[in-house]
């Protein structure tokens, strides 16, 4: 990533894109896998309507769609994307988002408001952000007391499945080769991977793009527990997706300035980590494996190739990155063993490359995705 770019938005700027559409042209299970999702974090139709609405990074709007559906009594989009603004104001002309609704061309990092919200989304744009931390505490300021913030978050775990993949991308280029036709190629190598995915909803080139293409940095990884360390004291965990929080305290019990609400949920982030490599696998299975230990070897593993990756180094990735895998599939292997055969078989995959096959074959990896994001929600319990 250059050092003057804006992460997401000078990307997407530079391509003039949008790779975040949604299918809904069956809208209706659209709006049930977004119910779905507002379950999960604790966010019922009536909380927001005739609520204070905000979105950062909103894209194409088509997730707002289903929000606005619960009336709330304003709408505000802040984006700096030229192209997500455009389709934004067609949509509202349309009637397809509220007539009332406000789009703001600004990068959030720049957007200021003398209002507060009752719901404050960031979807998709915290992690890879300069500091998330500061970016996350920045966008919380909008949250009024009493109202809700709900974010996106990705950890090493999650990422690994992408992260193989985006290996794979020094071995799909070609010399003096131009955007539009790496993108071509690469949709088509992973396409057959997208359809072992049920549900999923985006097509295969935006998928590239934001997975293959798009820039990544170290701030990628941008987790649960991180988000929660930064805005714990002033806001408290209220919902996840996974749903991976429990919570066997007696109500009585939980008062006083701390309620411990936050140190339970990042607990029993770290016990479930092992669980967001595979969405395939059973979570209480990955119990027997130390969540820490695995982060830590994904980690490694995801900042070492992100450096490599850029430098489009063929043979450090197979002399450096493999063996990182090949330890992560030690740790899982006596716990998640389909998980761990289809690592193995990413191996193979990659030394074939290396060795000069141009189709990828990389057998049952191909299925192997994790749980990308992860969303959270948190309530503002004080100023």
């Amino acid at each position: 990533m250059k050092k003057d770019s804006i992460p997401y938005i000078s990307f997407y700027e530079d391509l003039g894109i949008i790779p975040v559409h949604q299918d809904l042209t069956q809208l209706d299970v659209h709006f049930e896998r977004r119910s779905a999702l507002y379950r999960h974090l604790g966010l019922i139709p009536s909380f927001v309507r005739g609520m204070r609405v905000i979105e950062f990074g909103p894209g194409t709007g088509d997730n707002a769609v289903h929000t606005a559906s619960f009336g709330p009594s304003r709408y505000v989009f802040v984006d700096g994307n030229t192209s997500s603004v455009k389709v934004l104001e067609e949509k509202i002309s349309k009637n397809i988002l509220p007539k009332n609704a406000t789009v703001c061309f600004e990068n959030a990092n720049d957007y200021t408001d003398d209002e507060k919200y009752d719901l404050v989304i960031c979807e998709g744009i915290v992690p890879g952000q300069c500091d998330p931390s500061a970016f996350l505490k920045k966008l919380s300021s909008f949250v009024d007391v009493g109202g809700v913030i709900f974010l996106t978050t990705q950890s090493s775990t999650s990422l690994l499945s992408e992260n193989c993949r985006r290996a794979m991308k020094p071995f799909l280029t070609r010399p003096q080769e131009d955007v539009a036709s790496l993108i071509e190629r690469s949709a088509v190598v992973f396409q057959s991977h997208l359809e072992t995915l049920p549900g999923t909803t985006r097509n295969a080139e935006d998928w590239v793009l934001d997975n293959i293409v798009h820039p990544w940095n170290p701030e990628f990884v941008f987790t649960i527990a991180d988000a929660i360390e930064a805005l714990d004291g002033e806001f408290e965990v209220l919902g996840a997706s996974p749903n991976f929080l429990s919570d066997w305290r007696w109500y009585k019990s939980i008062v006083g300035e701390d309620t411990g609400t936050n140190r339970q949920a990042t607990e029993q982030y770290y016990k479930y980590a092992a669980a967001m490599i595979d969405y395939r696998s059973d979570p209480e299975a990955s119990l027997d494996v130390d969540g820490e230990q695995l982060e830590s070897l994904c980690r490694l593993h995801f900042e070492k190739q992100i450096e490599i990756c850029e430098n489009n180094d063929r043979d450090a990735i197979i002399r450096e990155t493999l063996p990182l895998i090949e330890d992560i599939i030690m740790l899982i292997e006596a716990a998640l063993p389909d998980t761990a055969s289809a690592l193995q078989d990413y191996i193979v995959g990659m030394q074939a490359l290396s060795a000069g096959n141009e189709v990828p074959d990389v057998g049952r990896f191909a299925a192997l995705f994790g749980r990308g994001q992860q969303y959270l929600s948190m309530s503002r319990i004080r100023k």
